[in-house]
């Protein structure tokens, strides 16, 4: 039995911006529990598919999370899709994966980088 992969990677967190490591260090402190926010305590950024998901709820209000086959005896991948502007300016975003913790850390990176 194959496990599904639960957290980003040290590799994957090194991918954001001095800006994107901000942005989530402030998300991931408002989160914490008070006890949790002594001084000299360190913090794991390594999100979880769950904290991914409550972001992108927070941050995306009208983002999709499907699971996806276009054609029969294709792979199935994981799509995270939303749209922002209004028309004629609309920008589409769309990130897929076959790995749901990837797809999701792609859309986080993409708010997380604005």
């Amino acid at each position: 039995m194959t496990r599904t992969k639960q957290h980003i990677t040290n590799r994957q967190l090194n991918e954001l911006s001095r800006k994107g490591n901000e942005k989530l260090t402030e998300w991931v402190y408002k989160r914490l529990d008070p006890a949790d926010k002594l001084p000299g305590n360190t913090i794991n950024l390594l999100l979880s598919i769950g904290q991914m998901i409550g972001f992108l709820e927070k941050e995306i209000p009208s983002y999709h999370i499907a699971r996806w086959q276009h054609f029969e005896g294709q792979k199935p991948y994981w799509l995270i899709k939303w749209t922002e502007g209004r028309k004629p300016r609309t920008i589409n975003y769309e990130f897929k994966s076959k790995i749901l913790c990837d797809a999701l850390w792609e859309a986080t990176k993409e708010k997380l980088e604005k």
